[in-house]
């Protein structure tokens, strides 16, 4: 989200002990809120106690302006406030520990929906390589059903979900509003929407044991990762990510 928003202040990283007494700080204000992207690993109990995060993301429940009238009304607690688009940064002093840590909460209509979309992943991916996967077989399905006459483009986004656009007969111009239930993004994909699957398919690991024909799909996502910014910015990341499709089983 913002990770670099407050480098000024060298706010203190954040371990699975200091997570448990933000957690309990940030209940106390918006009782409706829920770990997303790495935070939700400390959740996971995935390699907990040895993780070290430079912040904690939340979804709350609420407006970006009440989430703002909040966190500045409490200067005490939330002693630095910045916004970006829909995303609240905040320095969150833990008096515990007697130090500042960085807290971004991020407004939400739909929290268990959006946790889903907004995956941390798990310890081996990143939850950007599961999303990357799931826009690759939005790809894939589009060929599938697009024909001379009708182009299908189904498009996810992050965290508002799958949209639908098909032009040609019979719909000449259609447009869906964009759904963020899991299991209506892996059934317009294509994909296994049972509960187990959307269970599953939180991580890339999972997603892949929904697929037919797994490995099918390694040159395919090959192609799509390389042409993305985010293999600009962390070939090593996705190229990990290839080497245990192509060796998937």
């Amino acid at each position: 989200m913002s990770g670099n928003a407050f480098k000024d202040f060298n706010p203190h990283p954040v371990t699975y002990d200091d997570w448990i007494i933000l957690k309990s700080i940030v209940k106390d204000f918006f009782p409706n809120v829920a770990e997303i992207g790495s935070a939700q690993l400390f959740c996971d109990g995935i390699g907990m106690y040895d993780r070290v995060l430079g912040d904690l993301d939340f979804a709350v429940e609420l407006p970006k302006a009440e989430i703002l009238k909040i966190v500045k009304a409490h200067p005490d607690t939330f002693q630095a406030v910045k916004v970006f688009g829909n995303t609240v940064s905040t320095l969150v002093y833990n008096p515990e520990e007697q130090y500042v840590q960085h807290v971004d909460f991020m407004t939400s209509t739909d929290i268990v929906n959006e946790t889903w979309v907004m995956t941390g992943g798990s310890d081996r991916f990143k939850g950007v390589v599961r999303n990357m996967m799931l826009c690759y077989l939005a790809r894939v399905q589009n060929e599938k059903e697009s024909t001379e006459g009708r182009i299908v483009k189904h498009t996810v986004a992050f965290p508002h979900g799958v949209a639908t656009k098909i032009n040609g007969e019979p719909h000449k111009h259609k447009v869906t509003e964009r759904d963020n239930k899991p299991s209506v993004i892996l059934h317009t994909l294509g994909l296994k929407s049972d509960n187990e699957s959307v269970t599953v398919s939180r991580t890339y690991e999972g997603l892949l044991t929904t697929l037919e024909d797994t490995q099918s799909h390694y040159e395919g996502f090959k192609a799509y990762c390389q042409e993305s910014y985010i293999y600009r910015k962390n070939a090593a990341l996705l190229d990990r990510a290839l080497d245990y499709l192509k060796n998937f089983e």
